[in-house]
């Protein structure tokens, strides 16, 4: 049997409790430990203990504990309490949870609600539903939504917007379809103008065209856009039908040309084009009829055929009710069909070379306007990305000439009616006008001959320097290539060996001019460049393209 080895205790240093205490405590910063249990340090440690009894006459020890402290009774809270309930309605069905119903069922047990909370918390969500909003910031909408209920309709994070129209396109808190709709134009013109106004006008106009085939309103859709001024943001649906007075705005927000950005059009002329534009479209029609075609079968196809369409997309919205079988058409010629609660769309689609159709039909319109006012610069149209689409033109027995020929015919006739001198005579007084006939007759010629040599109206006669806009000049510099860069600057030097360069480089002078004035126009809304035996800059221009050029 080995001999008995006896061990000595090894110092612990001494720390300081929390109660200043000193204690003993082990070192656990020492190093590693010898292999041989026998030579293994010995240490020994107190614990501050509690006696808590005896055994066999020795103490039984155990570690403080703190005695329970009771709980403070929280004050009762309705409004915490409602909140609750409706967060419940989430677990009648918890294997399924489908955010759209359970938003319909919580927004119905919350529909006769009203808060008054004093404070505001913020909100940013989304797809903004009850269930991941917090206790304030459903005391904070509510608060909102009884003052918009009566009325007054504040500014407030958007999140809380899309969460009460969400409510409307449910008809939650509404008398009819007919008041939710009320609502909805009423809040849509209330934040106008505001931050809210381009989220709002990316939503808001698809999902009152839904409202309408959704839900049985007495007021047909075409009345409600006109009576509310919304035609404007339903472009493909009111372009054929639109009035002398809405026609070159709907076209031209769906055409490449910008025709708002003309120089033309801001020199005053903008009540003038809106007209003419009006009388070309009626003078290609016209041109169409005697083919038996419309403007609809050039523009759009055939037959978009007919899909599944559901209501309201984008907005947190559930299928609540049974619509009985109908079939609901909108201006435009949009066919909305349910058969058994499901729901096709049948509808037209504009096509890429009838899109670049309404391009060209505007700015042949301006060019042509220009040359009959004598406008001081030209507008060069190019038809180049019409060229496939003339085969389609042929089929039916037209062609771009012919197109071209109503348009021009349109504007001079339009312009011949525009200005012409209207002389009126009062019957009652035929008999005092009869015996000044000589002074009469001498003034009505003289008015004739100045209506006659007059070039334009005043408006249009009256030179205005053209206002350029921002960074014009800089996108017109990135949009020309080398060659064209080449050709401005030999135009500003004067020199008459252009059409050799341009022949060099295997253009005729006449492309090339007309390349740099159709990217001018796009870019500025005017010509640079006059083509003759070789090319001159407009004077008006010359500094700017000398800035342009470094020159």
């Amino acid at each position: 049997m080995s001999a008995i080895k006896h061990y000595l205790a090894e110092s612990i240093p001494l720390q300081m409790n929390r109660a200043g205490e000193y204690v003993v405590r082990l070192d656990k910063s020492g190093g590693s430990y010898p292999s041989g249990l026998a030579d293994a340090p010995f240490a020994e440690i107190e614990y501050d203990s509690i006696a808590c009894g005896a055994t066999d006459g020795a103490p039984t020890w155990r570690q403080p504990v703190l005695a329970p402290q009771p709980l403070a009774q929280r004050p009762a809270d309705p409004i915490r309490q409602r909140f609750d309930k409706m967060r419940r309605l989430a677990d009648q069905d918890p294997f399924q949870r489908n955010n759209m119903r359970l938003f319909y069922r919580q927004a119905k047990f919350m529909e006769d609600f009203a808060d008054d909370f004093e404070e505001y918390e913020p909100f940013t969500m989304p797809y903004p539903y009850y269930q991941m909003m917090g206790y304030r910031q459903l005391r904070t909408y509510f608060t909102w939504r009884k003052k918009v209920r009566g009325g007054d309709i504040q500014t407030i994070d958007q999140a809380y917007v899309f969460l009460y129209i969400n409510e409307l396109l449910l008809n939650i808190g509404v008398a009819d379809p007919a008041d939710g709709l009320n609502k909805l134009t009423a809040l849509w013109k209330a934040f106008n103008n505001t931050e809210l106004t381009a989220i709002l006008n990316n939503y808001l106009p698809l999902w009152l065209r839904d409202y309408h085939v959704y839900y049985d309103l007495p007021e047909s859709f075409g009345d409600f856009a006109k009576k509310n001024d919304l035609i404007r943001h339903y472009p493909l649906m009111f372009l054929l039908e639109a009035d002398a007075e809405k026609s070159l705005e709907l076209w031209s927000s769906i055409s490449k040309y910008n025709i708002t950005k003309s120089k033309f059009y801001i020199a005053g002329n903008g009540e003038l084009v809106r007209d003419c534009f009006f009388a070309v479209l009626c003078g290609v029609r016209e041109l169409l009829a005697g083919k038996y075609i419309s403007l609809k079968h050039l523009l759009f196809y055939n037959d978009g055929g007919r899909i599944h369409w559901q209501p309201f997309q984008g907005a947190l919205f559930f299928n609540w009710r049974v619509r009985p079988d109908c079939q609901v058409q909108m201006p435009g010629g949009d066919i909305f069909s349910c058969k058994k609660n499901y729901w096709l769309w049948q509808t037209s689609l504009l096509t890429a070379e009838g899109k670049a159709l309404v391009g060209y039909l505007i700015k042949k319109t301006e060019a042509c306007l220009r040359q009959t006012v004598k406008f001081k610069n030209k507008l060069t149209v190019s038809s180049d990305s019409l060229y496939t689409y003339e085969k389609r033109l042929n089929v039916v027995g037209l062609s771009l000439a012919m197109i071209d020929s109503a348009i021009e015919k349109a504007v001079a006739d339009f312009y011949t009616a525009a200005t012409r001198t209207v002389v009126e005579v009062d019957q009652i007084n035929l008999a005092r006008i009869r015996q000044e006939a000589v002074d009469t007759q001498e003034k009505l010629l003289v008015d004739f001959i100045e209506a006659d040599t007059e070039v334009a109206p005043a408006d249009i006669r009256a030179e205005q320097k053209p206002v350029l806009i921002d960074d014009a000049w800089e996108n017109l510099k990135q949009a020309l290539n080398t060659v064209e860069t080449q050709a401005l600057i030999m135009a500003l030097d004067g020199r008459k060996d252009i059409k050799q360069f341009a022949d060099e480089n295997s253009l005729m002078l006449e492309v090339l001019a007309e390349g740099i004035n159709e990217k001018a126009a796009d870019l500025m809304g005017d010509n640079i460049l006059e083509v003759a035996e070789s090319l001159t800059v407009y004077e008006d221009y010359v500094e700017n393209i000398r800035n342009m050029v470094k020159l």
